[in-house]
């Protein structure tokens, strides 16, 4: 069964395979409320030799896992879930709400008037974590890894304070949690080389330390993460994504474009301006609430596609953002604060929500950017 597979699927009793965890750490004596800064990671990391070798040699396979990815979709997976309500005096039981609104046509009710509850029937907690312990013998087996390092979002997430006119991320409060995901994070963090990231997101720890590895040292190294932020990478990176079971290697540099059913997606500083210009949803972030135009997917596609020079892209990308920009930008921010923006400043609080910090002192801001490759801004 392929890891695709064991993703999704629940693995019932186990197998007695799964009585022996070969990959499991003796984490004896680590303090398991402990949340990582950035700093303590790298020297944890690349200089204590504590769990990766040092030095790392053509010897080593080392796979840095987005362990929320992970834990989330694993303890989703073993839950089911349906939908009930009450219709016309009679209770309904319906594994989706789909389903339940055609059931609403065929008896003429109005869904809109009903009180719909959620339902959620978890699977035995032992379930789960033989589950989980299979996925991580999977990234082991089917990578051919040596050392595995897992990275678990903590508090202090510095995107949720930045002053956008609606939290980052905001809209996941409200989802459910599936119940075992404290089990599989406690887990996680007690049985493998683990780390409760503070101050930033596990997506920063996981693009940075494959790139570190990948471009200093001999080992082989890949990401593991389904978020297409990863595809901002601005240097030679690679990761893979157990969804589609592809592999992406990233070359860096001004990267490219494509539109794929209507969608833009890409790689590189290419794809790094378009999140930034464009936004995204699932993390509750956009600019296009200031624009004085619509300029959707095609048209960023069909503008920008054909740059293959780093300044030459940030001039024309400047050029489009300031045009659909007005001159001075005032909003009421997400804590009911003025915010009073250039398009330069509204284009560095942006940029902070899909570039990824990629060391303990990174600091660069979308004007960093704009210095490194020479390009003259007001």
């Amino acid at each position: 069964m392929s890891f695709k597979t064991d993703m999704f699927i629940m693995t019932g009793r186990g197998t007695p395979e799964d009585s022996v965890d070969k990959y499991k750490r003796d984490n004896r004596g680590k303090d398991l409320d402990k949340e990582w800064t950035y700093q303590e990671v790298w020297d944890e990391l690349f200089n204590s030799g504590n769990v990766l070798p040092q030095p790392l040699t053509e010897a080593h396979r080392v796979v840095i896992v987005d362990a929320d990815m992970v834990v989330y979709r694993v303890s989703a997976a073993c839950e089911s879930r349906s939908v009930k309500a009450v219709v016309d005096g009679v209770e309904v039981e319906f594994p989706t709400r789909t389903l339940l609104k055609e059931y609403c046509i065929d008896v003429d009710a109005e869904y809109e008037d009903l009180e719909v509850e959620d339902k959620y029937v978890s699977e035995p907690v032992s379930h789960c974590l033989a589950t989980l312990k299979k996925t991580i013998r999977n990234i082991y087996k089917e990578l051919n890894a040596t050392h595995v390092v897992f990275f678990l979002g903590g508090s202090g997430n510095f995107r949720l304070d930045l002053p956008l006119p609606t939290q980052y991320k905001a809209a996941r409060k409200n989802l459910h949690r599936p119940l075992y995901l404290k089990a599989c994070r406690e887990f996680l963090n007690k049985h493998y080389d683990t780390f409760i990231i503070t101050g930033l997101e596990a997506d920063d720890l996981t693009q940075s330390s494959a790139e570190f590895i990948i471009n200093n040292t001999r080992a082989w190294c890949c990401g593991y993460n389904v978020d297409k932020d990863y595809r901002t990478a601005l240097n030679k990176n690679r990761y893979y994504n157990p969804i589609s079971g592809e592999m992406v290697e990233l070359s860096g540099g001004v990267g490219k474009l494509e539109l794929k059913n209507n969608k833009v997606i890409g790689e590189g500083l290419h794809f790094l301006l378009y999140q930034c210009f464009s936004g995204d949803p699932s993390d509750n972030f956009s600019p296009k609430q200031f624009f004085n135009k619509r300029f959707g997917d095609k048209s960023y596609y069909n503008f920008f596609k054909d740059y293959s020079d780093e300044k030459e892209l940030l001039e024309a990308w400047i050029g489009k953002w300031k045009e659909l920009l007005p001159e001075s930008i005032e909003y009421i921010d997400w804590r009911g604060e003025k915010q009073i923006h250039t398009w330069l400043t509204l284009a560095d609080l942006y940029m902070k929500c899909p570039m990824m910090i990629m060391s303990p002192d990174d600091t660069t801001t979308f004007s960093d950017i704009l210095e490194r490759y020479g390009v003259e801004y007001e």
